[in-house]
């Protein structure tokens, strides 16, 4: 039986055809099913990439790393006599006394809610909907609960922990603990009531909950109270336009921001009363409030507060350095025994001691990806002028000439010898990768002559400054576009000559992949969802015809020679160049990106996961890190076999060997 799905995945294999384009359908492949990923230990955080495998049932085992931009801190706790900090890319650190990062858990789905219950007791939510308690001293995670919801928010009360999730464009509460116990939706809160914050960025200061065990919510200028056996909307203040966040104190909940006229404001919920603010507060907003057994803590511009729990009169604590706020937000104040930590959005942790400020170290300097491209034998990630290339385990940076640092750059897949790059400008600045570095090869002040043949078809070229957005490349044989022309690359004199009028149907500014070569490149445009044939040499060099113009096509590779594989319209499809027929692949795969790996296997990826065809069937790979994160792109790997890109600059890199001769019973 086996054998038999053997001949389905083998369509990889060129076939011959003649006549009309045809579909053909045939028999579904079987699917083997990932396990759950097997236990790794943590990582150093210092490590750029940490390492786990998951279990396939015939016995390999993937092996993926994840590689983050540096992120922001959203949230912090108190962990020994440290703090333990969760990133917006969904990522905790430890942190020890001295503030140093001493720990990163293992990978998993990004975390997307951090608490600590009565007792210290430290738990998480992560994309999956994983409730996890953390062990005190390695943050290893014990799973005690799920959700089937989006989560955006862990907090712990007098009911026990409870966890917010999104669902369908409402909001529902789970009460985590009793047997039996489900999202409960909550009643009129919803998207349109969060004016426009969206599900994924609802901060945490926008939710607590009270001493009664009510869930409270800062939507639109009121704040609600919610019954979470019932998910009833029991309570209604209107706080005006100026709170900015709620903070569980005692048995209630505080609303803290602005009069609206600038003047620090604290309001008690449900009674909304006022907490006496003068004569000690500085008459600006409070950014900040959180409880703590020394009496509540509040932040006002650089400076934090302490209320005396006794008499309720507010005293200046500390006084934060430029070099600890320098104009940054504060997301956790923590009291630690007689010690104040204060943790902001970037520059990290601080901590109090006395009227002494001491801060941490610097956060390690990790590239912001602004994008990840697959040139040649390696991965490169572009952010602007900061351009570096993968090399080994880690990233090294590539020198750019003057030219291209002051310049935007278009970057062209060069093939095995690396990138090209056009910079525009009075002079179109055109570089290559040249052993260590980008180089400069070509520096054209104005446009080549058309050929005269073109000249006689009058059309004519744009004079400087010009640009060339969409550049195709396969090794040294470059094309360009721009509105008027198509351009061609001449290595040998370093400059770029107009050869046909621009093709009609490619736009000249959009980018191209180039999916195969030979007397007409294939030609996916990615923005336009649509593939085209391009003739480059010849009488009809520069004629354009459109491929499969029916379909709205997401994604294509080369499988081969003379074979494309093409995700379109929810399912794929294997085109056969020579002729132009088009074989329906007989899988349910609605992919977004395609690759193809070094031993030819074809991967396909999209926001609901990451798949691979063998020629013994289809294997799905549920990644932890790929939970809840959208995906961008899809390469292959030098290092190992497929590497994906994440939105917001993170990176996945997965290896998978070669499937066993034979399948278990076979």
């Amino acid at each position: 039986m086996w054998r038999r799905a053997v001949a389905c995945a083998a369509m990889l294999a060129c076939a011959r055809g003649a006549g009309r384009p045809a579909e053909v359908v045939g028999p579904t492949v079987a699917a083997p099913t990932a396990a759950a990923p097997t236990a790794t230990a943590s990582a150093p955080i210092g490590a750029d990439a940490a390492a786990a495998t998951l279990a396939l049932p015939d016995g390999r085992a993937v092996t993926y790393g994840l590689e983050l931009p540096a992120a922001p801190l959203v949230a912090a706790v108190a962990h020994g006599d440290g703090a333990l900090a969760l990133t917006a890319a969904g990522q905790l650190v430890a942190y020890d006394r001295a503030l140093r990062p001493i720990v990163r858990p293992a990978l998993g789905a990004p975390i997307r809610g951090l608490t600590t219950a009565s007792d210290g007791t430290i738990y998480t939510v992560d994309a999956a909907g994983a409730v996890a308690r953390r062990d005190g001293a390695t943050l290893t995670a014990t799973t005690v609960a799920t959700t089937p919801n989006a989560p955006i928010w862990i907090g712990h009360g007098p009911t026990g922990l409870v966890v917010v999730a999104a669902s369908l464009g409402g909001v529902t509460a789970q009460v985590i603990g009793p047997p039996g116990a489900a999202p409960i939706p909550l009643a009129g809160l919803g998207e349109p009531a969060w004016t426009g914050l969206g599900v994924a960025g609802w901060p945490p200061e926008r939710l607590a909950l009270d001493g009664a065990g009510r869930l409270w919510a800062l939507t639109d200028r009121t704040a609600a109270a919610f019954d979470l056996a019932s998910g009833a909307r029991i309570a209604e203040v209107a706080i005006g336009s100026g709170v900015l966040g709620l903070a569980a104190v005692g048995d209630e909940v505080w609303a803290y921001g602005s009069t609206g006229a600038d003047g620090a404001l604290v309001r008690a919920l449900p009674g909304d009363v006022a907490i006496a603010t003068a004569p000690t507060l500085p008459d600006l907003p409070l950014t900040l409030v959180r409880a703590s057994p020394a009496g509540v803590l509040a932040a006002i511009g650089d400076e934090i507060y302490r209320r005396d729990p006794a008499t309720g009169a507010w005293q200046r604590r500390a006084t934060l350095p430029r070099s600890v706020l320098a104009g940054d937000a504060l997301v956790a104040l923590i009291a630690s025994g007689d010690d104040l930590l204060v943790a902001t959005r970037t520059a990290g942790l601080a901590r109090i001691v006395g009227g002494t400020v001491a801060a941490g170290p610097p956060p390690a300097r990790r590239a912001a990806v602004g994008e990840l491209r697959g040139f040649g034998d390696a991965l490169w990630r572009i952010d602007g002028a900061s351009v570096e290339r993968a090399a080994g385990a880690g990233w090294v940076p590539v020198p750019l000439p003057d030219e291209l640092a002051r310049r935007r750059v278009t970057w062209i897949d060069g093939g095995a010898n690396g990138p090209y790059a056009v910079a525009p400008g009075d002079a179109l600045i055109t570089a290559r990768w040249a052993g260590d570095r980008m180089v400069v090869v070509g520096r054209q002040n104005r446009p080549a002559a058309p050929a005269p043949a073109a000249q006689r078809a009058r059309w004519e070229v744009r004079p400087p400054p010009w640009r060339l957005t969409g550049v195709v490349a396969a090794g040294d044989q470059l094309f360009g576009f721009d509105d008027a022309a198509m351009w061609q690359w001449e290595a040998a004199t370093g400059t770029w000559t107009a050869v046909a009028p621009r093709p009609a149907g490619l736009r000249g500014d959009r980018r191209l992949e180039v999916i195969a070569t030979g007397p007409r490149w294939l030609l996916f445009d990615r923005a336009d969802r649509a593939l085209f044939e391009l003739t480059t040499s010849g009488a009809d060099r520069g004629r354009v015809a459109r491929v499969l113009p029916e379909r709205r096509v997401d994604a294509a590779v080369a499988a081969g020679a003379d074979v494309a594989v093409v995700s379109a319209d929810g399912a794929l499809f294997r085109l056969i160049r020579p002729t132009g027929g088009v074989v329906r692949w007989p899988l349910d795969v609605a992919a977004a990106h395609l690759a193809r790996d070094r031993r030819g296997r074809i991967w396909f990826a999209s926001d609901l996961g990451l798949g691979v065809i063998e020629a013994r069937g289809t294997v799905k790979l549920d990644l932890p890190p790929l939970a809840g994160r959208r995906v961008d792109a899809l390469f292959a790997d030098p290092a190992g076999d497929v590497a994906v890109a994440l939105a917001g600059g993170g990176l996945v890199r997965v290896a998978l060997p070669d499937a066993p001769d034979a399948a278990p019973g076979d």
